[in-house]
């Protein structure tokens, strides 16, 4: 949502003829609808910070579709869409403090609250001692039929933190090539006795947050590695000219060669082929 917000920004100022109140009301419609399939989908998310990200995009969706002046619709878009930048870095940095906390947290779990497999006739279970920088070490029972996945949702149920942010280093040298394959991910659905996890094994548990936009670990927190205009904040890239415009991007949709749209305007930044067609312009509100 962060950098849909940025690239949304970005396309506002590069529109052509950002002035025409027309093609502005196009571009606002095609924001609220861009910012409305984010709501959407992220209602699949299971974590905290969803209602807080549903509400800042409900307010900027608001403040999008406000009365105002005709000739002040391209900046009624930027400052919108700049206050919700705002809202989500704030709601970023209040959501890694909260992850912060519990890991250090861990450290003062109560080993037995630690979640873990039941013994049962015929089943052999396996401690695996789990460590963490911020000085948490405890145990957890699994079955060698049980895979890495249960394991890592064990430690979850425990106070840990998702499976998918969760990275286990194990400290036995022929397991290494666990945490060594790419993606790691892959071998989750592993057992342990597949994967050679013997009873009294330890790993070191990383908290590596799950990105869903770089699928994996993130590339970086700002710009996801795509890079900014004038060189990310945070890792220095610098964002390549989109392919087609060979600019900083026009619109995402015609890329400004609205002359060849087949409809009379571009769905996306309402630019026309006025030279094709003559349409009754529709209002937006």
């Amino acid at each position: 949502a962060l950098v849909l917000a940025r690239e949304l920004r970005s396309i506002n100022r590069h529109r052509n003829e950002p002035q025409k109140i027309q093609r502005s009301r196009y571009f606002r419609a095609y924001c609220t609808g861009r910012l409305h399939e984010v709501a959407v989908a992220s209602e699949t998310e299971d974590a905290a910070w969803v209602p807080a990200l549903k509400s800042a995009l409900h307010r900027c969706n608001l403040a999008l579709i406000r009365e105002c002046e005709r000739s002040e619709v391209t900046e009624i878009i930027d400052l919108s869409l700049e206050s919700l930048e705002k809202e989500l870095q704030n709601l970023q940095q209040e959501v890694w403090e909260l992850d912060r906390k519990k890991m250090e947290n861990l450290k003062m779990l109560n080993p037995r609250h630690v979640a873990g497999a039941q013994a049962s006739p015929g089943k052999q279970l396996v401690r695996v001692e789990i460590q963490s920088l911020g000085g948490a070490a405890f145990q957890v029972t699994c079955s060698l039929n049980e895979t890495l996945l249960h394991l890592k949702q064990y430690i979850c149920s425990s106070g840990g933190p998702l499976v998918r942010d969760q990275k286990l280093v194990w400290n036995r040298s022929d397991l290494r090539w666990i945490h060594q394959t790419r993606p790691e991910a892959s071998v989750d659905s592993f057992s342990l006795f597949y994967l050679g996890i013997l009873d009294g094994d330890s790993a070191m548990l990383y908290y590596v947050r799950y990105c869903s936009q770089c699928e994996g670990v993130c590339a970086c927190t700002e710009c996801h590695g795509d890079g900014m205009p004038n060189g990310c904040g945070s890792c220095g890239s610098i964002k390549k000219p989109c392919r087609v415009c060979k600019q900083a991007c026009r619109c995402p949709q015609c890329h400004g060669d609205y002359m060849s749209q087949p409809l009379e305007h571009c769905n996306a930044c309402g630019e026309r082929n006025e030279g094709m067609y003559i349409a009754m312009e529709p209002s937006f509100v």
